[in-house]
């Protein structure tokens, strides 16, 4: 049984305070915010994951156009906390456990069906404002889901082979080869309000650089000694690019170069730019042997919650929850 005590008030000033701890004006003021059972989620917990994602959304509790969604937020963020304590409760009745090694060879195993090197791997992840810290964090999780739901049910799950198939063949569009390029860049940046003599000085050191590599200079190290873009220590390595997601501006210069051979200065909203051209990869169709495990893992982890939160209500039925929000 859920109940649930809403002081709107009461709400708006632990979010307030939340937002001023946060930016260090505030000493945290600690209380609870909910009753799971014979535990409790405070408010101290409830913030530290409250104010990142506030942040993340851009979200100034202080403006009143926010607080609606910031209360959807928070209340969203307080089930998932109640959801782990009542896990986290059955875990240690059932003295379910997963081992570091358990994670590193699922991680090893994620990156292997999805053809990915570490620093692939990073780079989606910082994509999605996650580090690989975090992405350890969700697979331990989904193990213990599992494991939970073998001891409890005592079903494992099978996903049938023809149910891969099927799902292959009606979303071969998601396996359909991508053209990609493997390009390095020189970045010599403009202050948004730059006077004329600024830009004049840019464009000087840009033509300077241009010179050095059509005379023979190695890119790698001309990037990190000019470049002004934090790719610089890397040698301006931007990874392989799908022709996709460049410019009109980039794709056109990049379809122009040979492998080696340093582009003209390309003008950006943000500065002046030169590319290189490391490798062009054109995959074709991924067949269905290439993607199968990639769809069992997919199909595997939406079982896998289907069943989890059935088993989650199943537990939230039977205990006591009270909010205080």
């Amino acid at each position: 049984m859920i109940r649930r005590d809403k002081t709107t008030h009461l709400f708006l000033v632990i979010i307030f305070w939340a937002f001023l701890s946060s930016i260090g004006l505030a000493e945290v003021l600690d209380r609870i915010v909910a009753i799971v059972n014979d535990d409790v989620v405070t408010y101290s917990e409830l913030s530290d994951k409250l104010v990142p994602t506030l942040q993340r959304m851009q979200l100034d509790p202080r403006l009143s156009e926010n607080q609606e969604k910031i209360y959807t937020v928070t209340q969203s963020l307080l089930d998932l906390m109640i959801n782990q304590k009542l896990a986290e409760k059955e875990i240690e009745r059932l003295k379910v456990k997963v081992s570091e090694q358990e994670v590193a060879a699922a991680l090893a195993k994620t990156k292997q069906d999805n053809f990915m090197t570490q620093n692939d791997l990073e780079r989606m992840l910082k994509a999605k404002g996650m580090t690989v810290k975090d992405y350890q964090q969700e697979i331990k999780e989904e193990i213990l889901k599992a494991k939970l739901l073998n001891s409890e049910i005592k079903a494992k799950i099978v996903i049938p082979e023809e149910k891969i198939k099927d799902y292959y063949q009606k979303n071969k569009e998601q396996f359909e080869g991508q053209n990609q390029v493997g390009i390095k860049h020189i970045f010599i940046g403009i202050p948004e309000n730059a006077t004329a003599a600024t830009k004049q000085a840019a464009r000087k050191k840009a033509e300077i650089v241009l010179d050095k590599l059509r005379a023979g200079a190695d890119f790698t190290k001309m990037a990190g000694e000019y470049s002004d873009a934090p790719t610089a220590r890397e040698g301006g390595d931007l990874g392989l690019v799908r022709e996709e997601d460049m410019s009109a501006e980039m794709k056109n210069a990049v379809s122009k170069l040979k492998k080696g051979e340093p582009s003209d200065i390309l003008e950006t909203a943000t500065g002046l730019q030169i590319l290189m051209v490391t490798k062009r990869s054109d995959s074709q169709q991924k067949s269905f042997e290439d993607v199968r495990d990639t769809i069992h893992e997919k199909l595997y982890r939406e079982e896998l919650k289907q069943r989890y939160d059935i088993w989650l209500k199943g537990l939230k039925d039977k205990s006591y929850i009270k909010i205080i929000l």
